[in-house]
């Protein structure tokens, strides 16, 4: 290698060419000659190496690329050893995942199937029962028939014996007519011979009614009998195909066919429990915020009224600071200007000077309150209301009456009314509950669809809506909606994001969300104040639905 490249460096100073002027000098045209054929055959000898070297570099290109492969086959093999060796471990994982759920879902469908079974068990032992107690009863009638049956056959009996002693008595009153005619009597008839006749005529009279009775009753005991019977069979006959019922019914199924019947009555319920939870989270809910607005109403009476004692009080302190009010003698109060050293002009019957003054030796403490130097003290013998106003304390005058003080009786007026407010209001319900929850349902739409979809987007916990900012304003109220993601437009989520923040009736607090759910659908929550029409939540709504399936652009032009 270092040969050729000596050879490429000193080839340029071989082509350097003699001059023009040394032509005619004969040892130089040999000289000249000797160096074209050494050109030559350095030329030569240059092709020559140079294609060597583009075979020697054809062959390390060649053994680079070998090697670039080689290096390459070596690691795609560790990479697939690796992945091999990854994807067993996962396929052993998700080995023992699905046995372990294979197991837990035996052992919850287990225990369905036991439950159902002893269920199954439990009804048809129950239906066993109740045939074996309604077969009693009918065993009991039949009883009671056979019983009745016995007592008229005593009752014939009865009879017989009656009639059959009256058949005897004729037949030997009729004896002893023929013995007595046989022995040629031709005496004239006698009394007792007309009334033997007339016995005989009544007997056999009373003998054919007693017959045409007789065939009257059997001919209807006969027809009791057979309908009796009738329904016995008919009633066997029910028996039987109720027994085949039961019968089939409680036939063990296979198994498939068993686990797709309890999953499918099952579903219903826990659909129906979720939804009860729900409702029962946003009753709570509602109450929680009716209780908030009504300690707030209560805090806001309480402030209203010790306002309303407060400037009692300062109007009983100017009262007393103007003077004091005594009773006249027709019950109207009067208002007398006070004097400083004031005293009673006359004394109180007796001669007894009051307590309190220059003249009392021992004083007494007063009933009515401290005493105020110059102002003239409650006299014990006023009325209660005067007594309580001189002595600084709120009062009704004597005319007064609770509905001539406003202070008194407009906040406990205000307090009924939004008691009841807010115990009238009723409670918001699910879709799905409410009095059409056994109701036929029309045929699914794509809106129904969304709305059997927003089942499960009520059961997430929501975030509670701000405290509102006065007692009387209605709490905020919560819209839900998910569009399911054949339904969701490309640009859907963005447009309805951009709308819910230029709505205005939209509340900032809570935020609106607008989140993309696992299955692809997307789930829009957010609040709207409590007073906004109906109508205006279901263009809401609406406008929300429309933005997101793409039938609407935002803006809309």
């Amino acid at each position: 290698m270092k040969r050729v490249l000596l050879i490429l460096a000193l080839l340029p100073l071989s082509c350097v060419l003699p001059s023009d002027r040394n032509r005619g000098n004969p040892g130089e045209a040999e000289a000249l000659a000797r160096l074209q054929m050494e050109r030559v055959v350095k030329e030569r000898e240059t092709a020559r190496l140079r294609a060597e070297l583009a075979q020697l570099r054809e062959k390390l290109q060649a053994r680079e690329r070998a090697e670039r492969e080689r290096r390459q086959a070596e690691e795609k093999a560790k990479e697939k050893a690796r992945l091999d060796a990854r994807f067993a471990e996962v396929l052993d994982k998700l080995g023992e995942m699905g046995e372990g759920m294979q197991e837990k879902l035996r052992g919850e469908l287990g225990a369905q199937l036991q439950k159902v079974q002893e269920a199954f068990a439990e009804s048809r032992r129950l239906l066993v029962q109740g045939f074996e107690k309604k077969v009693q009863g009918f065993e009991k009638k039949v009883q009671g028939f056979d019983q009745k049956l016995g007592g008229l056959d005593a009752k014939l009996e009865q009879l017989d014996a009656r009639f059959g002693g009256l058949g005897r008595r004729l037949e030997a009153l009729e004896r002893a007519f023929q013995k007595e005619k046989a022995w040629g009597n031709k005496r004239e008839k006698e009394p007792w011979k007309a009334e033997l006749r007339e016995l005989s005529v009544s007997m056999a009279k009373g003998r054919a009614a007693a017959t045409q009775e007789r065939k009257q009753f059997e001919q209807g005991l006969l027809q009791k009998i057979e309908r009796l019977e009738a329904q016995t069979q008919k009633l066997e006959k029910n028996l039987e195909q109720r027994f085949k019922e039961i019968h089939e019914r409680t036939a063990p199924a296979p198994q498939v066919d068993l686990e797709a019947k309890l999953r499918s009555a099952l579903e219903p319920l826990q659909d129906r429990i979720r939804r009860s939870e729900a409702l029962g989270k946003r009753r709570v809910e509602d109450l929680d915020l009716k209780v908030t607005a009504l300690g707030r109403a209560v805090d806001s009476l309480v402030e209203a009224v010790r306002a309303l004692r407060a400037q009692a009080a300062r109007k009983g302190r100017a009262s007393r600071e103007r003077g004091t009010t005594v009773p006249r003698k027709n019950g109207k109060n009067e208002t007398m200007p006070s004097k400083a050293g004031a005293l009673p002009s006359k004394p109180p019957k007796g001669g007894k000077v009051p307590q309190g003054t220059k003249a009392s030796k021992s004083p007494k403490p007063s009933k009515t309150g401290p005493k105020v130097p110059g102002v003239r003290g409650p006299d014990p013998k006023s009325p209660a209301p005067i007594r309580r106003r001189k002595a600084g304390l709120p009062s009704f005058g004597e005319g007064d009456s609770f509905f001539e003080r406003p202070e008194y009786w407009v906040p406990s007026l205000l307090l009924l009314l939004l008691l009841f407010v807010l115990l009238g209001r009723r409670p918001r319900t699910l879709p799905g509950e409410g009095r059409d929850w056994d109701a036929p349902k029309a045929p699914a739409r794509p809106g129904d669809r969304r709305m059997e979809a927003n089942e499960g987007e009520a059961l997430a916990p929501l975030p509670r809506p701000g405290r509102a900012d006065s007692p009387g304003s209605p709490s905020p109220m919560h819209i839900a909606l998910r569009i399911l993601p054949e339904e969701l437009a490309p640009q859907g989520e963005e447009a309805v994001r951009a709308f819910l923040a230029s709505e205005s009736c939209v509340l900032v607090r809570p935020e609106p969300r607008v989140d993309r759910r696992r299955d692809g659908s997307l789930s829009l929550r957010f609040y709207v104040p409590g007073n906004l029409p109906a109508h205006r939540r279901r263009e809401l709504r609406e406008r929300c639905q429309s933005l997101a399936m793409g039938e609407m652009s935002f803006p809309s032009n």
